[in-house]
């Protein structure tokens, strides 16, 4: 199948899968159809067979289509987990520039305006008698203005309480809350297996604030709370964190790597390859009766499956 075929059947397959309900239904319905309507379980008991495959050969099959895109959601993990740790690394990098410019600003000295003063001209004025002038009126007010009593220095209201992230773009952006939400006394994380749960609370109270929860099943959860506001999981990143591969499983993605590559340059893939020389030795054998002739292998049309790796 080439690149970017496979999105032609979505709509199609998400309509199955919506209607069934669970994963594992929708593997019945696939495979289901290969039952009733394919020679996918029928085996090749005789030479002269014609459809049908190799005992184990169909197993073997699934399992080789499986491998290969459980190698593409790990190498799919690993580099969304790099952007994220990229994104808290440049944010962590921003907030230390804003402290820095701000610890700067801080230490700049302020200069002190000096004030020349006539000290016999105001010790003249004090020993004067008659009325306060306006000046006097004027400095008299304010220190009425700072009594005490006096709305000069009023306290502050209750501050409005932060803003909360709405939509499942912004839930993305932060670690704690991707692929779940923020909500006004915790935050939720996911993947395809556990849950992560944040409760901020103080510091004399308890020293972990994480919850780690696993799933007993293996789906994504649009809330952790009855009547909490359910999250786009179509707007969550789905793709699953797999387990490093072994030695048997990296040879069987290497020899899938290499068919892929053979079939867009038109040669023969692995399996090909394998029968043409199984074939070319039967063609020269003894008593063969093809012998001497030239051995072609555009003359056979070989199953993927009519080989076991």
């Amino acid at each position: 199948m080439e690149p970017g075929a496979a999105e032609l059947y979505d709509q199609a397959l998400l309509g199955i899968l919506q209607h069934v309900g669970n994963v594992q239904d929708f593997l019945r319905v696939l495979f289901g159809f290969l039952y009733r309507k394919t020679d996918f379980y029928r085996l090749l008991r005789h030479p002269s067979d014609r459809m049908g495959f190799p005992p184990g050969a169909a197993q073997a099959l699934v399992l080789q289509v499986f491998k290969t895109f459980d190698h593409m959601a790990r190498q799919d993990d690993e580099k969304r987990k790099k952007e994220l740790e990229e994104k808290i690394r440049r944010k962590e990098e921003e907030a230390k520039a804003v402290a820095a410019a701000s610890a700067e600003k801080e230490a700049v000295p302020v200069p002190v305006q000096e004030v020349e003063i006539d000290a016999a001209a105001e010790v003249e004025k004090l020993e004067s008698p008659g009325p306060p002038g306006p000046e006097h009126k004027v400095a008299h007010g304010l220190e009425e203005a700072e009594a005490p009593g006096t709305l000069s220095s009023a306290p502050e209201g209750p501050k409005e309480p932060p803003v909360l992230p709405r939509i499942q773009e912004q839930f993305q952006k932060n670690p704690d809350s991707y692929n779940g939400a923020i909500r006004e006394n915790y935050i939720w994380s996911q993947d395809y297996t556990d849950l992560e749960v944040r409760v901020p609370v103080p510091k004399h109270v308890v020293k972990g604030k994480q919850v780690n929860l696993s799933k007993v099943g293996e789906y994504w959860w649009s809330a952790i709370l009855e009547g909490e506001e359910p999250i786009d999981i179509d707007k969550i990143n789905k793709e699953r964190s797999m387990a490093t591969v072994d030695e048997e499983e990296q040879a069987v993605l290497d020899r899938l790597t290499f068919d892929y590559h053979q079939k867009l340059q038109g040669k023969p893939q692995s399996h090909e390859l394998k029968v043409h020389e199984m074939l070319k030795k039967g063609w020269d054998a003894e008593g063969s009766p093809f012998r001497g002739q030239r051995f072609d292998p555009a003359m056979f049309n070989i199953s993927p499956g009519a080989v076991q790796f």
